[in-house]
């Protein structure tokens, strides 16, 4: 027997099997059973598509691409996206003003980016630990200050203003 025969077979096997078990059952009991597997079938659909946010919020954050309040809570609550608030804004306002975007690049400003130094020679290079973002960030020397939003040039230049000296003029 090919294999959706012995899965239709099973089908009807279990079919039977409830038909049976059900027969004890009052009606109150069955519509609330039909409740409850109607409201499992939602639950899975619900998650399935919340399955595909996240994959797509994701995706968006690796490529530099600025996330939505909706993304950034999803990839918090399933820890994708860490992201420490030590100060009293709302975390997804704090993270926005680290997006930036210009005619040639966009992505998130690593304010944690070290001060370029000389160049290193391909030795201290090999011994250099690599950092693996989860996301592709901006180097402060590639802002453009004339591009930042004017709440950006504020929170960086009162609370980052080393950092803000480095962007571009």
């Amino acid at each position: 027997m090919d294999e959706p025969s012995q899965l239709a077979d099973r089908g009807h096997q279990l079919v039977e099997a409830l038909r049976e078990s059900i027969q004890g059952i009052d009606a109150h009991m069955l519509v609330e059973l039909h409740q409850i597997i109607e409201d499992l079938v939602r639950l899975a659909r619900a998650l399935k598509g919340a399955d595909q946010e996240i994959s797509n919020a994701a995706r968006k954050i690796q490529m530099g691409q600025r996330l939505s309040r909706r993304e950034f809570y999803l990839l918090r609550a399933e820890k994708i996206l860490t992201f420490t608030d030590t100060d009293a804004r709302d975390s997804y306002d704090r993270m926005d003003l680290l997006f930036y975007e210009d005619d040639n690049v966009h992505g998130y400003i690593d304010i944690l980016a070290p001060v370029p130094q000389k160049e290193v020679s391909l030795k201290e290079k090999k011994s250099e630990k690599v950092r693996i973002p989860l996301m592709e960030h901006l180097a402060p020397e590639k802002v453009q200050i004339p591009f930042l939003r004017q709440e950006q040039k504020k929170y960086f230049m009162e609370t980052h203003l080393e950092l803000y000296r480095r962007f571009r003029a």
